[in-house]
């Protein structure tokens, strides 16, 4: 674990590293890992599941937006309101809950049943850690740490889609190894799990005592609400059909594809902590991000100019550019809900907070099927069901656009904060020192 917390210094240039910022890590390389075991419970609930019992399991996926994560803030609510040693109880639980399914996946041929009941497991297991060590991440976020411990966070994501993804694609891996792989990532959070540095004082549970209502009951949490549902309203303009029946990219090149996307992904959070967050504050990083947002569409423009020889470069860097796109307005985003957690009950005050981009990611992909069939697109008809696609892209760049400007002049001064302080670099010490 040590030598693990070292090498997170090096990369990260994170001048001192906490014992729980390793759990931290792990727990969202653990997600990143886990889009391989979701592939494999797609593929088989397309083979084993009827009609009636896909839209169940679409509902139960563990994945952002699903049931259990809607359900997410009343069950972290319910963990908070316990004394502190019972979260740390409920988070060991969460993290074996959400492991053991993968393993038994694993080792069992699935059954319809068993497959419902396992995806509906490892979805509510997974919820429950990831709004519990939200919660633990807003509690420690101030507003010149935030920017790092998220990037952190999402580091250890990217590194975990990546390998998994190239695996996918390079090295055909086994299914049975897959969901291994995907419990052992979870399993391993036990290992850095320990209490936090409020727990580890003497009497912390004696002198505890339940938050009051009316500490979620805040504008800013409201406000911070408003500003995820807003961004994930946004119609996103997705090229996944249009790679497939318009450029004829075969099966075997998707998940190169994923990976372009995951590096963008990864480049986005670390532009945004290094570039974009330093010297501003929260708010004025978020002002920035929003004037970047619109651009990475261009990327698409370019996807419609070329032919099927230039066809795999192209979806490459689209991906890559969406992705990071995606990142601008995650990572401020986020951070805001990090700054913005009531004390004592930030995982609620955070899942609360998130719940409106659970809310306007549910609507937004809707209101983007819907802006599909509103521009005539018909995947039925080959390539020339996608003529109107260009109307499509122009569509979601106004949305953003509008979006962009609607944010920043109404909302985002109702989230200034007089006391805040621009995000300064650190001098950093030479790697050497680093892991001293």
């Amino acid at each position: 674990m040590e030598h693990l917390r070292a090498w997170l210094k090096v990369v990260l240039q994170v001048r001192q590293m906490q014992p729980e910022h390793a759990q931290y890590f792990l727990t969202y390389l653990a997600q990143g890992i886990g889009r391989v075991g979701k592939d494999y419970l797609k593929s088989s609930a397309a083979q084993l599941l009827s009609m009636r019992e896909l839209q169940l399991f679409s509902n139960l996926l563990p994945e952002f937006g699903s049931l259990p994560w809607a359900l997410k803030p009343v069950i972290v609510l319910l963990i908070e309101r316990t004394v502190p040693a019972t979260r740390q109880l409920a988070l060991v639980t969460a993290v074996a809950v959400t492991a053991m399914p993968w393993f038994f996946l694993s080792v069992y041929p699935p059954m319809p049943m068993m497959l419902l009941l396992a995806t509906g497991l490892a979805s509510l297991g997974s919820a429950v850690v990831d709004g519990l060590t939200d919660g633990r991440l807003a509690a420690e976020s101030t507003e010149a740490s935030a920017a790092a411990l998220q990037s952190l966070c999402q580091t250890g994501y990217s590194i975990g889609a990546f390998l998994v993804g190239f695996a996918a694609w390079a090295l055909e891996l086994p299914t049975q190894l897959s969901l291994m792989v995907t419990a052992a990532a979870w399993a391993s959070i036990l290992v850095a799990l320990r209490p936090t540095r409020s727990q580890q004082e003497p009497g912390a549970d004696a002198g505890w005592r339940p938050f009051a209502w009316r500490e979620l009951a805040k504008p800013n949490i409201l406000c911070v609400a408003v500003l995820g549902f807003a961004v994930c309203l946004a119609p996103a303009a997705d090229t996944f059909l249009y790679r497939q029946f318009v450029l004829g990219l075969k099966s075997s090149q998707q998940p190169l594809v994923s990976i372009a996307g995951t590096v963008g992904w990864f480049l986005g959070t670390f532009t945004y902590r290094e570039k974009i967050a330093f010297g501003r504050t929260a708010t004025g990083a978020l002002r920035f991000s929003l004037l970047l947002w619109a651009l990475p569409l261009f990327a698409k423009v370019l996807l419609l100019a070329v032919d099927e020889s230039l066809a795999l470069p192209a979806a490459l860097l689209e991906n890559a550019a969406s992705e990071f796109g995606k990142a601008l307005t995650f990572m401020p985003t986020t951070i805001l809900q990090q700054l913005h957690a009531t004390k004592g009950c930030e995982g609620t005050a955070f899942t609360l907070m998130q719940s409106g981009g659970t809310l306007g990611m549910v609507l937004g992909r809707n209101l983007e099927w819907r802006l599909l069939l509103w521009c005539g697109i018909d995947a039925t008809e080959g390539a020339v069901g996608f003529s109107r696609f260009p109307v499509v892209i122009a569509l979601a760049a106004l949305w953003r656009i509008l979006t962009a400007a609607a944010i920043i002049w109404l909302l985002m001064p109702q989230l200034t904060q007089p006391t805040e302080q621009p995000r300064r670099k650190e001098k950093r010490d030479p790697p050497a020192q680093q892991l001293m």
